[in-house]
């Protein structure tokens, strides 16, 4: 597995990638894996994906730039589902976490995957986003194919 393919219902059980097609991903895995690996401290790793809400400073304001310039595109056909997670609720798996963790828990040494228990249309929801941001929808696509073969040029 090499982190290429879809993963619909996965869960914890699924093991690390063998091979990572970007470097943020791959240190995260290797940071998750050493911090549970020291049995002297109480620790447990929360795995949202693609957290959003208000004030973020990083994915909704590129993506209202992208979209402003014309230059946002969807990739592939634009069917893929995503788990989302709001930044509320990931705060509340992280304090739920904590508090959760001591000497005895089930929880120490081990990662967990949080989100909003239905992935939604990735599209979809971006394009909600930009209209509450004042935006238009995107329209444009691109290949997933082609978008890889732009990437790696």
């Amino acid at each position: 597995m090499i982190g290429e393919a879809d993963i619909a219902g996965g869960d914890e059980s699924l093991p690390y990638l063998e091979r990572y097609l970007a470097p943020y991903p791959w240190t995260k895995a290797l940071a998750e894996r050493y911090v549970l690996a020291q049995t002297e401290l109480l620790t447990t790793a929360i795995r949202p994906h693609l957290i959003w809400g208000p004030r973020d400073p990083h994915i909704l304001p590129r993506l209202v730039q992208r979209a402003r310039s014309g230059r946002l595109r969807r990739i592939g056909d634009g069917t893929n589902q995503v788990d989302v997670t709001y930044i509320d609720n990931a705060a509340e798996a992280h304090l739920q976490a904590a508090d959760a963790l001591t000497a005895e828990s089930p929880l120490r040494g081990r990662a967990y995957f949080i989100g909003q228990e239905t992935p939604v249309n990735l599209w979809e929801f971006i394009n909600i986003l930009l209209e509450r941001a004042g935006v238009s929808p995107v329209t444009k696509t691109l290949s997933y194919e082609r978008a890889m073969g732009l990437a790696t040029f």
